[in-house]
């Protein structure tokens, strides 16, 4: 089993969520606030256009558009 997939079943799987699971968390996850540190460092700062693929709820989106970026979320 890959390491994404082994991601994406510890994530999602009922058994080991005793936790708030990271997609239902209303924080951005630390690789999306480093995301943003990276393309600030390399002179690419708002309004430029980013696209979430794989957005859930948002969270990421969501503080990404606030940060000035223009955001589109994408997710089945």
């Amino acid at each position: 089993m890959n390491g994404n997939k082994k991601i994406w079943e510890k994530e999602w799987s009922s058994l080991e969520m005793k936790t708030v699971p990271a997609h239902a968390a209303a924080e951005p996850s630390d690789e999306i606030v480093l995301f943003r540190g990276y393309l600030m460092a390399l002179g690419i700062k708002p309004p430029k256009k980013v696209v979430d693929i794989g957005s859930g709820k948002g969270r990421n989106a969501v503080y990404l558009g606030k940060e000035g970026f223009e955001v589109t979320g994408l997710d089945i």
